[in-house]
């Protein structure tokens, strides 16, 4: 699933909200920024902010992180809790990295589908004919 050439990271917007030092919040572009890897298109851009949930979790101070990843065309969206920006981080991470691989997967079963060789009328040798799915 891992990509062999190094890939470009543009920078990832970062909103702690005071939830964490702004040490952390390189830190978290480091772990966001290496999902790189798991895809063959170019990470367009990417923001990631955390928050307190409100009612019954905030007394259990869980933190929530927000992400938002464009990848070659393709939004992705995850959130995840977590008892620290950290642990947050890390379940966001393993949100989106699940989705970056399915989204990889998805694309390569398109692009392995050959369509059907169809022949042609005027020389009859076979060509590759274009096949659409339209769902409705």
């Amino acid at each position: 699933m891992r990509a062999d050439r190094a890939k470009q990271v543009p920078e990832i917007g970062v909103e702690l909200h005071d939830l964490a030092p702004d040490e952390v919040a390189a830190q978290v572009r480091e772990r966001i920024g290496g999902l790189a890897r798991y895809t063959q298109h170019p990470i367009i851009w990417a923001t990631v902010w955390f928050s307190v949930p409100t009612g019954r979790a905030r007394a259990k101070g869980a933190i929530v992180a927000h992400a938002v990843l464009q990848v070659g065309g393709t939004q992705l969206l995850a959130f995840a809790a977590g008892a620290s920006v950290g642990d947050a981080t890390e379940r966001v991470r393993t949100a989106l990295r699940g989705q970056l691989v399915a989204l990889t997967r998805q694309r390569r079963r398109r692009a392995s589908r050959t369509a059907p060789e169809l022949p042609t009328q005027a020389t009859g040798t076979p060509e590759r004919g274009r096949s659409r799915h339209l769902t409705g």
